[in-house]
């Protein structure tokens, strides 16, 4: 028997800008399952770069 969920991971990473002109960083890896129907029925992020 085979399933039909499929299960992703992805990185990401996102930085900003402050008022003061400093840059601040962040990132982490994506879990997510999707079903059949192709939609994402379980989302999670952990973070692998805390802000800073």
């Amino acid at each position: 028997m085979t399933s039909n969920f499929s299960s992703h991971t992805a990185q990401w990473v996102c930085a900003a800008r402050m008022t003061d002109g400093t840059v601040i960083t962040v990132a982490g890896v994506e879990h997510r399952t999707v079903g059949p129907d192709g939609l994402i029925i379980d989302l999670r992020n952990e973070f692998t770069r805390l802000s800073g």
